[in-house]
């Protein structure tokens, strides 16, 4: 990803951006890290580190290159928080004056180094994120004379000019300084009084470039700054977060820390600064052949009875078919062309979910507009009239609002839903379910041939209102079975979203909401050669979903409660970015998705340890049940380097899997077992090992597996290894090492947009329901943003002759539901009112705010607080 040559450009490179980009990130390491890394691993050859009070850089040079890199600060918050708004004079013109003093304490260590290297004859790259990206600036300005050939480089800059100081610079550089803003980046929005300088590039939410400019005044190009009092307002609520952090978390880098992670729920903004973003969307420029995440070679497999099956490296097994496999593509240009043949399922801006054989995989591969190909993901598992008063709902729907949703579209992407339970009817006994797409029944027509002008998706049954309602009247044993929901567990979810009172039943949230129903083809299984998998089939139902209420012209809240737990849980990944691209990363007006937790506190689902030169290992327990394959993701800090070994519970070891060695495909005792080392992977630039173990000649074996792990070069700061497992209902793996509770989070609720539920009780005090998983995100981002009702919870239960019948539930399924009926009924009142829509963004902010039970801290199984439907409500009303 790093590429030295790069340096020596003149003109603008996205290799250079990206090689700009990661030394920004890498001048946050310990020094020595940042010397081992810049010459042992990128190759440069001399990197010296200088230090002063708080302002840290590197210098480091090839034989025609210097590269210079300042740090930013650790703690945006904090840094925000006590920011002044005072300018100072330099030679060169006007700027900060809190950035003037932290350039100034290292000038001198500076000018008499830069003497010692010969700059006058190399090519200078100058960069910085952050803070740093403001001492890049003036340094760039400081040295003008003596640097003669310079390019610079920042991300996420803060304000930092006065107009002369502006004009300086800009007729100076000439379009050699880049500026980098991630989407609306908040510190690129602060000091108010302060101007930017050079050629603005900005990615948009969705990573497009929308922007290049020079000189940008304040014409619309800019993220808007902040006006003084927003500015002071966002210091005030810093301040008071800080004071509440430093109550609950005493240790002072601690409370820092969980002010950031809390005003991040609080402020989206504060999460687009975040230099990983900043590299992800840079490295999608970056032109190579696309990787295959997921899919390596054909490979002979004996198992279950194939012949010839072909294993991808996520774990998943699928039968070679004329159609081909699942894939989900993420492209560099949305205006991309598929070749002739490749059929085509949902296209949803930069990603397309399709069918494709070998043949036209490699074709992808070759094709500069792909970034990646990832196979489809096997689906994880399920996620399991007292709430409703609980979290205030009802008193929306008296007086004065007498809200319930009529003006809304709910959308359910579940097992299914029983089409006669009369929880989903009018008081006329007319079904509110408008339309309902079955993925897994290729018997009807599909989407796309009952309206071709809507929908793209030509595979499953299509069940439209006219159909609905043939049903409800018909004679019940001609309901196909899925119609009835015979896992009961969409039923249930839906009628807590939108079911209306009836028996027993107390009724939902938005009882007089329309409701549309996917029920999505998840599996990949041998058997099943025509499936979907997870990825596609929820790419795909989402676009559907939003597709049919864009023809019935209706706001729409969708819920989530299937998810999977293997990844690496930071929102990077295609899956993740799909989902948020849906909601146009949550900017789109009208359209919101809830996801639930995850039920997998206290399962050992995830597994934390932490490297060093030296050996360590994960262990887990396999369980003696029959499955198919065993599937685990190990994720790692790049600046870290491991080899790994794998060890059968009867002590049978694998070859050793390296950096020089990154692929081992053996038999292990009965068991075809894949471990595949990803290098600088294309979704977050960190390292990744996935562990495939399919039977061969016996199951998988029960007992303790091992991995062993051997550090051979430690450079991050926290040198942490984290674990994942993917599974099924069945939980046929248990982690055996590390905090198995936390980061439990399933995906896709680390996306950034989607708004993840944790489940609670009832009642005050607040408990959390003892399987609810936990957050943060591997990233630290704050997930759950908040629970709801999920122990107990008694909703319609499906496929019963008594169709007003019940049953009580737990799980954070049950509190999902919750949240998406609320965002109904806000977004149903809003209609009703002509007002602009909320977004998802927007609704988010919110229902944290709004938030009952907690400090103002986030907290990583409650999140913001539960649910209460009335505040939010007052929040979005006008």
């Amino acid at each position: 990803m790093f590429s030295k040559d790069s340096l020596a450009g003149a003109d603008f490179s996205w290799d250079a951006a990206l090689s700009a980009c990661l030394a920004s990130q890498l001048v946050y390491q310990n020094p020595a890290a940042v010397k081992n890394v810049a010459r042992n691993h990128w190759g440069l050859e001399s990197c010296e580190f200088i230090e002063v009070a708080d302002t840290q850089l590197f210098v480091a040079t090839t034989s025609d290159a210097l590269l210079i890199a300042f740090r930013g600060t650790e703690s945006v918050a904090d840094w925000i928080g006590n920011l002044k708004l005072f300018a100072t004079e330099r030679s060169t013109g006007s700027v900060h004056r809190g950035f003037s003093i932290a350039f100034d304490v290292i000038l001198s260590r500076l000018t008499s180094l830069l003497g010692q290297l010969d700059p006058a004859n190399r090519q200078v790259l100058i960069t910085g994120h952050s803070l740093g990206g403001a001492l890049a600036t003036i340094a760039a300005a400081e040295f003008v004379d003596t640097l003669p050939k310079v390019n610079v480089y920042t991300f996420g800059q803060p304000r930092l000019a006065k107009e002369d100081f502006q004009q300086f610079l800009d007729s100076r550089y000439q379009g050699n300084f880049y500026r980098f803003v991630n989407a609306d980046d908040i510190v690129t929005r602060v000091p108010p009084r302060f101007r930017h300088v050079g050629r603005l590039f900005r990615l948009t939410d969705s990573g497009d470039l929308v922007h290049e400019a020079v000189a940008i005044a304040e014409n619309g190009a800019e993220p808007r700054p902040l006006t003084e009092p927003e500015f002071e307002a966002l210091q005030a609520q810093i301040k008071a977060t800080e004071t509440t952090a430093r109550a609950v978390t005493p240790t002072g880098h601690a409370a820092e820390m969980a002010t950031d992670v809390t005003m991040e729920g609080l402020f989206p903004s504060f999460s687009d600064h975040r230099l990983d973003n900043y590299i992800a969307k840079i490295g999608r420029f970056v032109r190579d052949k696309p990787r295959l995440d997921g899919i390596v070679e054909v490979a002979q497999v004996q198992s279950a009875g194939l012949e010839a099956a072909e294993t991808n490296v996520r774990g998943t097994v699928w039968a070679t078919s004329e159609r081909g496999a699942p894939v989900l593509v993420r492209l560099r240009d949305r205006d991309w062309q598929p070749p002739a043949g490749l059929e085509i399922q949902s296209k949803l801006g930069r990603f397309v979910t399709a069918r494709a054989t070998p043949e036209q995989i490699e074709m992808l591969r070759t094709d500069p507009m792909i970034q990646s190909i990832e196979a489809s993901r096997d689906a994880g598992m399920g996620e399991c009239a007292v709430s409703i008063p609980f979290v205030h709902a009802n008193a929306v729907h008296s007086a004065p609002l007498n809200e319930k949703g009529s003006d809304c579209l709910i959308g359910i992407i579940d097992s299914g839903i029983d089409v006669l339970h009369e929880c989903f009817q009018d008081g006329n006994g007319i079904s509110r379910i408008i339309g309902i797409w079955n993925q897994r029944d290729n018997s009807g027509s599909s989407p796309h041939a009952v309206d071709p002008n809507h929908f793209s998706q030509n595979t499953g049954t299509f069940y439209t209102t006219a159909d609905i309602a043939g049903f409800v009247q018909g004679n019940p044993h001609d309901i196909p079975s899925a119609l009835r929901d015979p896992n009961a567990h969409g039923t249930h979810v839906a009628s807590i979203a939108a079911g209306r009172a009836v028996g027993t039943f107390g009724g939902g949230v938005a009882p007089e909401s329309k409701i549309v129903v996917v029920i999505p083809n998840m599996t990949t299984d041998p058997a099943d050669p025509p499936s979907l998998g997870y990825s596609n089939s929820h790419i795909d139902a989402l676009v559907f979903s939003k597709s049919f209420a864009e023809k019935e012209g209706l706001p729409i809240a969708i819920n989530v409660s299937l998810g999977m737990n293997a990844g690496a849980h930071d929102g990077l990944s295609s899956l993740e970015a799909a989902f948020d691209e849906v909601t146009n990363i949550g900017r789109d007006e009208g359209i919101a998705i809830v996801k639930s937790a995850g039920n997998e506190r206290g399962h050992g689902g995830h597994a934390q340890t932490t490297g060093f030169v030296g050996i360590t290992d994960i262990t887990w327990q396999s369980a003696d049940d029959f499955r198919q394959k065993d599937y685990i993701e190990v994720w790692f800090s790049s600046l870290d380097s491991y080899e790994f070994k794998l060890t059968d519970p009867t002590g049978n070891t694998s070859t050793t899997v390296s950096e020089p060695n990154p692929l081992v495909k053996e038999p292990l005792d009965g068991n075809f077992c894949t471990l595949n080392l990803t290098r600088f992977h294309r979704d977050n630039g960190d390292h990744q090992l996935q562990i495939t173990i399919v039977p061969q000649q016996q199951p998988i074996q029960p007992g303790t597996w091992k991995l062993t792990i051997t550090g051979t070069s430690i450079l991050s700061n926290t040198a942490r290894i984290d674990a994942w497992v993917e599974r099924d209902n069945s939980r046929a793996i248990r982690f055996l090492t590390g905090d198995n509770d936390a980061m439990t989070l399933s995906i896709p609720g680390t996306a950034r947009t989607v708004i993840t539920v944790g489940a609670s009780g009832s009642s005050l005090p607040l408990t959390l329901t003892s399987s609810s998983s936990r957050g943060l995100t591997r990233d630290n981002r704050p997930k759950p943003e908040l629970c709801a009702p999920g122990t107990d919870i008694v909703a319609a239960r499906s496929n019963s002759m008594d169709t007003q019948s019940v049953v009580a539930s737990t799980g954070t399924s049950m509190a999902a539901p919750h949240v998406t009926g609320a965002i109904a009924l806000a977004f149903s009142l809003r209609k009703k009112k002509n007002l602009n829509q909320l977004n998802a963004q927007q609704v988010k902010a919110a229902l944290i705010r709004s938030a009952n039970g907690s400090n103002g801290m986030h907290h990583d199984g409650f999140g913001f607080g539960v649910l209460d439907v009335a505040g939010f409500m007052s929040l979005v009303e006008n």
